[in-house]
């Protein structure tokens, strides 16, 4: 059995080194490899960055090496970011470094600023700031791989190399513990936590990249600027996303098989399409190896299928606060669509939820939302863009600035790309044979027909009435309500105000 390896985390000026030197004074068996003694010796200098190829096969080769000889590595380097501790770790997995314990330096941001500035070696404090910010995001846990992840132990300031001892000679039972605990999780085939965030993942670049998989054909400038420097030709979709994954996130993310079955998932389960909310979320059983499994927050199946319906329904509906709601948040008002569509959900889990999930993937805006709750740039639901689209399509004719019916053709293109709107039929397709039947010439979708919508001619520019003395129960003034009891075939009985005109 290869011997317990340490990996360090922590911002610049937390402390790293200085921790890895005293415990390899305590415990001599210990062996330091760090990034920037392996910098200072590639490149002359520390502070160069240099190339991480190189920088990383020597980690991987003095590691190997290490372990090889019966001794425990301290991997002493930021590993900041989650990506990057999963990719590393997997690498050391591979050069016979399977057991890692991970030592979280938990040192609060303003006592690290102030130590980098008594640094000789200093790092920008919007450095440290940014690297703050994926920690408290993405804190490490042990499904990034890890055997255990510990806080660094301190007393009166200083550190605790004994309870340090203590901890790694207590790992197998943890270990068996926490295994005992996830056994009680229904899995799925996302309870893996790389599977799980390149999910998410996805679900952002979507969300970020409207088109997603087009544009080398339809924005190929937008692409290019996102990949500058990539020497991989893009050829089709899978290509596009995958690129952009490993551009935007990480390469572990990128495998394009997976990225193609994630899409598919995405799309059969309405996601990205109208499937309707209502309909049941299916997701496969998991596949791993579940003697190693280590569970992340979203492992359980009901936890998992509860975060996709909040997902969805964020695609689907837009929720907004406007002025006759001023008493309650947008987050409440939020929570309460969503109640008709999960059984025993709470507005605290919602808020976990987006605190966990929806802001650091960034499938909701970063921005603390106040007034609305919506994905991307999508305000509209798909009845509301159809809307639109058809006011703009009974003006087209009046158009005579190229550029205004250059920008009305490019949505026009866009909603027959997303199959939200059917292209015109032409009149052969109109004019059927004798005994000819219906589902012959046409194909069931979702999508709407834009045929037949009313031309328009403007014959006033003003209402008869006077829209803010009519009653809250006008029809007028539900007309979401009204919308949604249409589409989804409620009968409805419409009835006059006394003593109103007709």
């Amino acid at each position: 059995m290869s011997p317990i390896c340490h990996c360090l985390i922590g911002l610049p000026g937390s402390g790293k080194s200085t921790f890895a030197r005293q415990w390899v004074e305590y415990d001599p068996n210990c062996v330091i490899i760090s990034t920037d003694t392996i910098r200072a010796e590639l490149f002359g200098d520390e502070t160069i960055q240099g190339d991480w190829n190189l920088i990383e096969q020597e980690v991987l080769n003095r590691v190997k090496v290490a372990v090889a000889s019966g001794r425990s590595v301290i991997y002493d380097a930021t590993n900041f970011k989650r990506s990057q501790r999963m990719d590393i770790l997997q690498k050391f997995a591979c050069v016979g470094a399977e057991t890692w314990m991970g030592w979280y330096l938990k040192i609060p941001l303003d006592e690290c600023c102030r130590r980098n500035k008594q640094r000789q070696r200093q790092v920008g404090k919007n450095i440290i700031e940014s690297f703050n910010k994926q920690l408290i995001n993405f804190e490490p846990i042990e499904a990034e791989g890890f055997a255990k992840v510990n806080v660094v132990p301190m007393v009166n300031g200083k550190y605790d190399f004994s309870l340090v001892a203590k901890q790694i000679k207590s790992l197998p039972r943890s270990i068996v513990n926490r295994r005992n605990c996830s056994q009680k999780k229904t899995l799925h085939h996302y309870s893996g936590l790389i599977d799980f965030e390149r999910l998410m993942y996805l679900i952002s670049l979507i969300i970020k990249f409207p088109g997603l998989g087009l544009l080398h054909e339809i924005n190929p400038d937008i692409l290019q600027k996102e990949l500058v420097g990539n020497v991989q030709p893009i050829t089709d979709s899978l290509d596009e996303i995958s690129a952009l994954m490993s551009r935007k996130y990480h390469s572990i993310y990128a495998e394009p098989e997976a990225l193609a079955n994630d899409l598919q998932w995405l799309e059969k389960n309405g996601i990205f399409n109208e499937q309707g909310l209502t309909s049941e979320i299916l997701v496969g059983e998991y596949t791993g190896n579940i003697d190693k499994f280590e569970a992340h927050t979203y492992s359980d199946s009901d936890a998992f299928l509860r975060l996709i319906t909040i997902i969805r329904c964020l695609v689907h509906f837009p929720c907004f606060r406007h002025e006759e709601d001023e008493d309650k948040t947008v987050q409440e008002i939020f929570f309460e669509s969503l109640k008709k569509y999960i059984v025993g959900f709470s507005q605290d889990t919602l808020r976990k939820d987006i605190q966990r999930v929806l802001h650091p993937y960034k499938i909701l805006p970063k921005d603390i939302m106040k007034r609305a709750y919506f994905v991307g740039n999508a305000i509209l639901n798909k009845h509301e863009l159809v809307q639109v689209y058809k006011v703009l399509r009974s003006h087209a004719k009046d158009l005579d600035d190229p550029i205004s019916l250059s920008i009305y053709e490019g949505i026009e293109k866009k909603l027959e790309l997303s199959q939200i709107l059917r292209p015109q039929k032409n009149k052969k397709a109109d004019c059927k044979e004798p005994g000819e039947s219906e589902s012959q010439d046409s194909t069931q979708t979702d999508s709407e027909d834009y045929t037949d919508d009313y031309r328009v001619r403007a014959i006033a520019d003003s209402p008869g009435i006077d829209l803010e003395k009519l009653s809250d129960n006008a029809a007028y003034k539900k007309l979401d309500q009204l919308t949604e009891a249409i589409l989804s075939g409620q009968l409805l009985e419409l009835v006059r105000f006394a003593n109103t005109g007709r």
